[in-house]
């Protein structure tokens, strides 16, 4: 029996899609998932590079750099997975990587130097051009898939507008528009919001309106009963990859109203509405105008990611290029 394929996994955190990859891989190869930070982190990385046949990496971090160059003085097949935070600039909210120089500089050379770049959507891949400052010759587009087992709608819909955002500090507010999306609700006083994923001390300093639940992060399970009962999702970001609580969203059913920034025009196709990121304005008069479309818009929204965002497209790819690299064919 011919010995499996060895796969250092690297992430600096837990998030359910990477937890996802993590067990598909695990499923088909010998996997050693290496998920953390701090500086012991990365001697943990270096001490592994060498008994690995790949390296793949979840985010362009500092970890995944050092698992990135470290594989590739080796000879390693190093795969890179970019999914939006990670190509952040925005030295006015003192939020992205790419504000530090020398991290800035690490990781751009990480992304030159692996034998695969993934983009979970066509707007990274320009941006990871920009920022590495090269052609951008080893990255291709592969999006994040969503289990439409897992996600589900209800059997009523209510009039309620939902919006799943991991919000951890202040400079994410702004990046996810939470800030433009108060504003719009302030103008819809008969309208229910609910907002989940707020880091529970920043919840009072939101000033949130009566009509707005404002709830910190949970479990996938008790985000789905939001998302089951809610007619329209929301995604005010001001930058965004590919949004993963949308996709998930819309497979509940929810119609989808979006900032036309990264993966969003993407994610809505034309199952719901784009507006321009911070106008609360365009914000409020979509979201009248999408929890006033009937539930047949919902369930094209629901189709749409089923049939442009599946797992299993995503998971063959993933083997594909572990197994036989970035030459195989798609």
């Amino acid at each position: 029996m011919p010995l499996r394929t060895r796969v250092l996994f690297i992430a600096a955190f837990e998030t359910p899609f990477i937890l996802d990859d993590l067990r598909f891989l695990e499923s088909r190869f010998e996997v050693v998932p290496m998920i953390g930070s701090g500086p012991v982190q990365v001697g943990r990385i270096s001490a592994r590079v060498a008994s690995a046949d790949v390296i793949f990496s979840w985010f362009a971090s500092v970890y995944a750099a050092v698992a990135v160059l470290a594989g590739a003085s080796l000879g390693k097949r190093t795969i890179l997975q970019v999914g939006g935070v990670d190509l952040a600039s925005e030295p006015d909210l003192g939020y992205g990587i790419w504000t530090s120089g020398w991290r800035s500089r690490m990781v751009g050379q990480a992304i030159r130097s692996a034998t695969r770049v993934l983009a979970v959507d066509e707007s990274l891949q320009e941006e990871a051009k920009l920022r590495a400052r090269y052609d951008g010759r080893n990255i291709e587009v592969l999006p994040t898939g969503f289990d439409p087992e897992r996600w589900k709608p209800g059997p009523e819909k209510e009039r309620r507008v939902v919006c799943v955002a991991s919000v951890p500090d202040e400079a994410r507010i702004r990046i996810k528009g939470l800030d433009v999306l108060l504003e719009a609700a302030r103008k819809l006083p008969d309208v229910k919001f609910t907002v989940v994923g707020v880091r529970g001390e920043l919840i009072s300093g939101l000033r949130a309106p009566s009509n707005v639940e404002i709830l910190p992060w949970m479990m996938q399970e008790s985000v789905r009963t939001h998302l089951e009962r809610a007619a329209v999702c929301c995604q005010p970001s001001r930058r965004e990859g590919l949004p993963n609580a949308l996709c998930e969203a819309m497979l509940c059913e929810c119609i989808p109203v979006a900032t036309a920034v990264g993966g969003n025009p993407r994610a809505v196709g034309n199952t719901g509405l784009l507006v321009e990121p911070g106008d609360t304005d365009a914000l409020a008069r979509a979201l009248t105008m999408a929890l006033g479309m009937p539930r047949d818009h919902g369930r094209a929204a629901r189709f749409h990611i089923m049939e442009r965002f599946s797992r299993t497209r995503r998971e063959d790819r993933l083997a594909t290029l572990i197994e036989h690299g970035p030459g195989a064919s798609r």
